[in-house]
């Protein structure tokens, strides 16, 4: 069964953006541990978050779920979550989904940490 690797990395210039870096498969026998990742920061009061999907093959409805149910509370300490990097079946569900109206994505970590320093 696949897995999720996940590596979290504090930007050492800007100290309250992370960087999220998910590898593998996002499912509902690995979205807790994603969730875990989200709700660490946010408990760390660090609420400008990148998710860098590079290297994910799937993200099934458990996975995206999280995604919606963690911004609220993100926003509302203003903060965002950006998504960076995302392949291109991600991205045609991500479509289907709407979920454009919802988060920004963005090319490269550089460009979400340029829109973080923007706001």
């Amino acid at each position: 069964m696949p897995g999720l690797s996940i590596k979290v990395e504090k930007d050492t210039n800007n100290p309250d953006i992370a960087v999220i870096k998910l590898q593998g498969f996002l499912d509902s026998n690995t979205s807790s541990d994603f969730e875990h990742a989200i709700r660490k920061l946010v408990y760390d009061s660090i609420f400008k978050i990148i998710i860098n999907l590079e290297e994910i093959d799937y993200i099934s409805s458990a996975g995206w779920g999280i995604f919606v149910s963690e911004i609220k509370n993100i926003r509302e300490n203003n903060g965002d979550l950006k998504l960076v990097r995302m392949i291109p079946d991600v991205f045609e569900i991500f479509k289907l989904l709407e979920f454009d109206e919802i988060f920004q994505i963005f090319d490269s970590e550089t460009d979400a940490i340029k829109k973080f320093k923007e706001s």
